[in-house]
Order: C-alpha cells, then sequence, then structure tokens
C-alpha cells in the first residue's frame, strides 16, 4: 500500500509539474510558480521541476523589474494611475528578498494617498 500511496504521489506532483508548465506556456507564471510549488511539496524529485522553478522564478524578477522601471517612468511623467498599476505588479512579481519589491509597495499606498 505504501508504495502505491508512493506511486499516487509522484504522479500527482508530475501532473501538477505539467499543469504548471502549460501555465507558463501560456504566459501565466505566478499560476506556473503556485503549480510547481505545489508539485515540490508533494514530490520534489519530479524530473525537471527544478529547473522549471528557476526559470519562472526569473521570468518574474525580469518582469517585475521592468515593471518598477516602467512604473517610475509613469510616476515621472505624472501618470500616477499608470505608475501605481505597474508598482503593484512590480511588487506581485518581484521576489521577497528584492530591494525594490517594497519600494514599490511602499510608492503604491503614498500615490493611493494622494488621489
Amino acid at each position: 500500500m505504501l508504495v502505491q500511496a508512493n506511486a499516487g504521489l509522484r504522479l500527482s506532483a508530475r501532473d501538477l509539474y505539467e499543469a504548471g508548465n502549460r501555465l507558463d506556456a501560456a504566459g501565466d507564471w505566478i499560476g506556473a510558480q503556485q503549480k510547481y510549488d505545489q508539485a515540490r511539496l508533494i514530490h520534489a524529485g519530479v524530473p525537471g521541476l527544478a529547473p522549471a522553478i528557476k526559470r519562472v522564478q526569473e521570468k518574474l524578477r525580469v518582469a517585475g523589474t521592468k515593471a518598477f522601471n516602467q512604473a517610475r517612468q509613469y510616476e515621472a511623467n505624472g501618470r500616477t494611475a499608470d505608475a501605481v498599476k505597474e508598482y503593484e505588479k512590480a511588487y506581485q512579481w518581484l521576489p521577497a528578498d528584492e530591494a525594490n519589491r517594497e519600494v514599490a509597495r511602499t510608492r503604491v499606498d503614498q500615490l493611493k494617498r494622494r488621489d
């Protein structure tokens, strides 16, 4: 029974990994990351899972940095609503240890208070 249970867990993790791959291909990197994290919790040994996690984290970091820079430009040009949207994206996409993530959250709060 234990062998069957382990096989079932591996299959579930593989299914989540494949769902993550589909989301990644569709550009839903947050969704992909969630599926990959779920798969890792069930069975970290799914072939290709570790590189997939790294790949989607890098895509999110790049997109978050781009959104942060775009927000700065919008803010400098007085386009507050657009800046807020981009700062929110940056906050969502940047990793927790990225300094600009907290800056983005702070700027959203400050800009929303102004309006």
